[in-house]
């Protein structure tokens, strides 16, 4: 009983791991490739510059 709760916990930190080395590496590829997605939905927009009356103002 000892042993298979010691296998089980031991799959079970195996798993958190995979998913917390992967999914941001997966996240980034796809955030790559829909890059030229997002480019072409702001430019279809009239480009992605605000005017100057809507930029922070700097001191």
């Amino acid at each position: 009983m000892r042993l298979g709760r010691r296998i089980y916990d031991n799959l079970r930190k195996a798993m958190a791991f995979i998913f917390a080395v992967h999914v941001p590496i997966a996240g980034l590829a796809l955030l790559e490739t829909c890059k030229p997605l997002v480019r072409k939905a702001i430019a279809r927009r009239g480009g992605g510059i605000p005017p100057a009356e809507y930029s922070p103002s700097i001191p």
